[in-house]
């Protein structure tokens, strides 16, 4: 009898301990359930935010942007007139300049851009930039007595700059192979970095620091 006793008592935690086991992985499901909806919730909302732009003719217009928080340069954007406006798009075609108020500006411009792969299969042995003419949009990063472009699409990432008047330029950095085994990289943007936006104090040796 005391041997059938503890047995089933035994059992009895067991089937206790089964159900707390039940519940609490019932409990993490439904969380995890609940967390999923509103991640999905979240990531469906479309935002809006204040902005504008201006378009070829330089009219400028305020608006609503969606905001994707670009990480890639965008090809078009879509905005609305107003909180119930109907949702348009606009590109590069038409588009000067837009922004998101106080987070992200673009701008588009035609310019010379070299888009050499840095992926070794598609590397050559010509150490000079292969430039092609191109109208795209570029970020703002910095604006002043010299301006500072972004341009990434994924797989090609390329900075511009711009003094007083100047055509806006890209900062030269490309990695070729120097030979069957080995890459090099041209650093021409260091050199470009000194003689247009040289600073007093600053030696060419505090250029050949900077990575692009």
């Amino acid at each position: 009898p005391l041997k059938e006793y503890c047995f089933l008592n035994y059992l009895y935690k067991l089937k206790t301990n089964s159900n707390s086991l039940l519940i609490s992985m019932r409990k993490q499901f439904l969380f995890l359930a609940l967390a999923l909806i509103v991640s999905v919730n979240s990531f469906s909302q479309v935002i809006f935010e204040n902005g504008y732009f201006i378009s070829e003719n330089n009219q400028k217009t305020s608006c609503l942007i969606e905001n994707m928080d670009w990480k890639n340069t965008p090809v078009n954007f879509r905005y609305k007139l107003d909180e119930s406006g109907e949702i348009k798009t606009a590109d590069i075609k038409t588009i000067k300049e837009f922004a998101v108020s106080g987070q992200f500006k673009f701008i588009s411009s035609v310019v010379k851009i070299d888009r050499s792969s840095k992926r070794i299969e598609f590397m050559t042995k010509d150490k000079n930039p292969v430039f092609s003419t191109e109208k795209l949009f570029l970020q703002v990063l910095m604006e002043g007595k010299a301006n500072l472009y972004l341009y990434n699409d994924g797989t090609v990432r390329r900075f511009f700059y711009k003094t007083d008047n100047s055509e806006i330029k890209q900062l030269v950095y490309k990695t070729y192979l120097a030979d069957d085994d080995h890459t090099a990289k041209n650093n021409q943007f260091r050199e470009q970095l000194f003689i247009d936006l040289k600073c007093d104090g600053v030696l060419m040796n505090e250029y050949e620091k900077l990575t692009y």
